[in-house]
This record gives structure tokens, C-alpha cells and sequence, in this order.
């Protein structure tokens, strides 16, 4: 398995896989580490797989039986037609404990999107979760209700016709996309993410997810529910985020501590030199900072 100075590794890990029925989607799961054991769910985010955190596995530590799914819409889990609503990912998530774990609490590594699913889980199961990273998460601005209006209107225009997959001409066309929405992403990293996000297809390639995620919500992020639930977690947090995430700049950095003070046990770190993908920009770090906090909530 090759390293680069930076940690990086080509992905070799999470190459086994299994497809479950979630609440009527067809879920794919990538796995590695133990058989059996204690189970760490690795959830991505927003347009990514499962595959982003197969830099990060051959850090982690040995023990674990490690999970790491595609949410519905993305990589190979099948879509969902009646379109794509926040609660299901809990759900979905509910159900994927119950099946892969339905004794003993996981652990949970979420970047992005997952963080705000993991930890909405982690109030609402708060037995189920004994240990929680989430990776520059937990940062969605709180809606206004004057914005209210406008979403519903841009979501009733968009549900008139279907949204067209995103094509490009080759794997190489779409990592200069990816470039250019990650900068700070060297050309390997961002051959990787371009990698692991396409499809084959005629054309070219198309992004492995299901286009209606990019369909407007008509509702935004209630920042005082979603803390409501957070108020009752029972696991230990570590929230973890890139020094340099343009994540940062979207609340002010007294909301970013009052969110994560709202759990009864958390603590936050930044890390120097990375951006919003810090556990593929410096994975062999995150690991470091991550592992013993892991290995402390398991014992």
C-alpha cells in the first residue's frame, strides 16, 4: 500500500462490499478491519461515497469491524424516486445499526452532511452511539424564516421536470472540476475524489449520484431543533475541523462553540493546514488525533 509524505494512500482499503435492503433502498456498503467486534461507521457526505475515508482506514486502529455505507442517491445504493428528505438518511441509518449491530452501541466517524445526520442519531438513539467524530461538520447556517417563501418557490419550479446527470467527457475532465471547487486539493487527491465520484457511460463518465440532490430544498437547517435533539447524547463527541474549510466562514466562531458546547461531552480541535477534506488531505493525522479518542469511549 502505497504512502505519500503526506499520508496519502491509494484506495486499496474498504474493498469489500455488501448490499442491504434499507427501509426499501438498495444500500451498498463498503467494509473492512475485523469480522466481528465492534462495529465504527465511516458516513460521508454530500455528493461523496464511502470510498473518501479509504485513505483514513489503514490509520485507524486495528479492532474495529469498519462499515462505511453510500447513502441513498450516492455511489452504488440505488436511488430513491419520491426524491430525498433529511429524516430518511436517520432512518436509514437506524435501520443500518439495527442490522450490522443490533446488540452493542457503534462508533461513528461522519464528515459534512453525515455529521448533521450522525449526531441528529446519536440524540435521538442516544444508547446506540458511545463515540461520535464528526469532520468540519455541524456548520449549516440556521434558516431565516424570510427565506422561507422563496425556497418552496424554487422547489415547486423544480419538481416541473426531471434534472439531467451531470456528464463529462472523461475522468480527467471532471477532476479539473473538482480542482476548481477544492483548491487546496493536490492533483492526486483530486484525481482520487474524480476517481471514485464517476460512472462509465457512454458519453464519458456521469457523477455517481442521483441528480435531484442538487433540487432546491424547500426548507433549510433549524439550528435550535437540531440542538434540541443534540441536548440528549449520550456518547462523547470530538468535532474536528480543516484550519483552512471555507466552513468556517459560515457562522461566526461564538455559534460554532455554542453548538458544540450543547452536548453534555465534547471537545473540538483544529487542524493546521487542511480544508473541508482534512481526513483525505492529511489522513495519517486525523488518525493520529482521532485513534485515542476512539480507543478511550470503547474501553
Amino acid at each position: 500500500m502505497s504512502r505519500s509524505a503526506r499520508g496519502f494512500e491509494t484506495p486499496t482499503c474498504l474493498a469489500r462490499g455488501q448490499r442491504l435492503d434499507l427501509r426499501g433502498v438498495d444500500y451498498f456498503i463498503r467494509q473492512t478491519g475485523q469480522t466481528r467486534g465492534p462495529l465504527l461507521l465511516l458516513l460521508h457526505g454530500l455528493l461523496d461515497t464511502g470510498e473518501s475515508y479509504a485513505p483514513l482506514c489503514h490509520w485507524l486502529d486495528d479492532g474495529w469491524r469498519i462499515a462505511a455505507p453510500d447513502w441513498r442517491g450516492h455511489g452504488d445504493t440505488g436511488h430513491a424516486p419520491a426524491g430525498y428528505w433529511f429524516p430518511d438518511y436517520v432512518a436509514d441509518l437506524d435501520a443500518l445499526c439495527d442490522q450490522l449491530s443490533p446488540e452493542a452501541p457503534v462508533a461513528i466517524i461522519a464528515h459534512s452532511m453525515g455529521t448533521n445526520i450522525a449526531a441528529l442519531y446519536a440524540g435521538l438513539r442516544p444508547t446506540r452511539v458511545q463515540a461520535l467524530v464528526c469532520l468540519d461538520g455541524l456548520n449549516v447556517p440556521h434558516r431565516r424564516a424570510e427565506d422561507v417563501p422563496s425556497r418552496y418557490a424554487r422547489w415547486l419550479k423544480g419538481q416541473r421536470r426531471p434534472r439531467p446527470e451531470r456528464h463529462y467527457r472523461s475522468v480527467a475532465a471532471l477532476a479539473r472540476r473538482v480542482a476548481l471547487r477544492y483548491p487546496e486539493l493536490d492533483a492526486e487527491r483530486v484525481r482520487f475524489l474524480a476517481h471514485i465520484w464517476s460512472r462509465p457511460v457512454a458519453q464519458g463518465v456521469r457523477l455517481a449520484n442521483d441528480p435531484d440532490h442538487l433540487l432546491p430544498s424547500p426548507y433549510g437547517f433549524d439550528a435550535d431543533a437540531a440542538m434540541a435533539v443534540w441536548r440528549q447524547t449520550q456518547a462523547r463527541v470530538f468535532c474536528l475541523d480543516g484550519e483552512r474549510s471555507p466552513a468556517r466562514d459560515w457562522l461566526s466562531a461564538d455559534l460554532q462553540q455554542a453548538r458544540r458546547d450543547v452536548f453534555p461531552d465534547s471537545r473540538h480541535e483544529s487542524l493546521p493546514g487542511t480544508g473541508h477534506f482534512l481526513h483525505l488531505e492529511q489522513p495519517d493525522t486525523v488518525a493520529e488525533r482521532i485513534n485515542p479518542f476512539l480507543s478511550a469511549a470503547r474501553s
